[in-house]
């Protein structure tokens, strides 16, 4: 049998190993018979939960404004699982829409919320085993909709996500984050021998520099921690600003 969901990314820095273990302790969260690994907080499913539903759902609705997925195709699927739970999914009112995007974004959102009273009925139905640790998929996987979701992931992977502009934005992702990574780490290494270094850490905020030079890790961690919190744009500008591609306009 493969991992468990929970344990199939990584999920806790070294640094923060100390703070988690009190975490887990004032919040009752027990531990597995693996080093420093513990079961999933419960509400952790239902964030999981929420994820995947807003991303397969609005990548769908993404796909049909972009004229990659037809009207037909969106409006059958999101209409598919709006059914699903009609005594709390109430569409009517649909008939008097007239724009087929409007149309796409009322079923868009009553289809999240069909999906939301879905995953909260199975949360229940599984509350026990989550809260003794023996429950550790995702709960997406076990609702009504869940052959729809996969539908709506396949047409995603197949007609959104291969679309050559969509590849050419991940593509340049891929030389963003680690062309950043190498820019402030190369200079956080040289900053005693070149003046180009400083100028470059200079751009970090303060909070995010350690000066003592025996807190390496926690410099590089925390300047990854500066490169995580970026917005795709700012991350962007910043990398351009890096490689000279891209100057200020003063």
């Amino acid at each position: 049998p493969g991992k468990p969901a929970s344990e199939k990314k990584p999920g806790l820095f070294q640094c923060d190993l100390e703070n988690f273990e009190m975490i887990a302790q004032k919040l009752g969260i027990p531990p597995k018979h693996k080093p420093n690994m513990w079961y999933r907080h419960p509400l952790a499913f239902l964030t999981e939960a929420a994820d995947d539903i807003c991303y397969k759902i609005m990548d769908l609705e993404d796909g049909y404004k972009h004229n990659l997925v037809s009207y037909d195709e969106t409006y059958e699927l999101l209409m598919h699982i709006c059914k699903m739970t009609p005594d709390v999914t109430n569409i009517d009112g649909l008939e008097n829409i007239k724009e087929n995007r409007n149309r796409i974004g009322f079923l868009r959102a009553k289809a999240i919320n069909s999906l939301t009273y879905q995953v909260a009925d199975a949360f229940i139905g599984r509350h026990e085993d989550i809260l003794a640790g023996k429950y550790d998929e995702p709960l997406c996987d076990c609702i009504q909709a869940q052959p729809a979701l996969k539908k709506i992931h396949e047409i995603s992977k197949n007609e959104i996500y291969s679309h050559r502009p969509v590849r050419q934005v991940e593509a340049a992702g891929f030389q963003v984050l680690p062309g950043l990574l190498d820019a402030f780490l190369t200079a956080l290494v040289d900053q005693k021998n070149k003046a180009s270094s400083k100028r470059v850490l200079s751009l970090i905020p303060q909070e995010y520099i350690f000066e003592d030079d025996k807190k390496s890790y926690e410099a590089i961690m925390s300047i990854t921690k500066y490169i995580a919190g970026m917005t795709d744009a700012f991350a962007v500008d910043t990398y351009r600003t890096l490689r000279g591609i891209q100057l200020p306009n003063y």
